[in-house]
């Protein structure tokens, strides 16, 4: 079975008939006997230090767990895209629709940058 990171209640058994193994990302990250080496695992990826640990060290089970699906309670306000749990590395449909789905989040990141500029600049501040 395909392991999926999961951070919130979600009916399992879809996940379990789609071929998934839901794996509580919460849970591995506060039973982990070190989880400031999930941390370090982030930031060697490029998370800055002062990004919220618990984002950092949710990225740090999936990759030292080698998950490359997540479902997220919320959205996140970090536009993020790894590849790295990919068998191949051809563009097949799912890595297109990640790619995807990183830009769109990349455009409105871009665009609520500009929104918080633009209105700070017609304040003076």
């Amino acid at each position: 079975m395909k392991k999926i990171g999961i951070t919130t209640t979600v009916p399992v058994e879809v996940l379990i008939a789609a071929g998934y193994q839901p794996i509580d990302l919460n849970n591995v990250l506060v039973s982990d006997p070190n989880p400031g080496r999930l941390i370090t695992i982030a930031e060697r990826a490029g998370f800055p230090l002062n990004c919220c640990s618990w984002i950092k060290g949710i990225y740090g089970v999936c990759m030292d767990c080698g998950i490359g699906d997540i479902i997220f309670r919320d959205a996140i306000d970090l536009p993020m895209l790894t590849l790295e749990g990919n068998d191949d590395f051809f563009l097949n449909s799912h890595i297109k629709t990640r790619v995807e789905a990183f830009l769109d989040m990349l455009q409105r990141s871009r665009s609520t940058f500009e929104k918080i500029r633009q209105g700070k600049g017609e304040t003076g501040g």
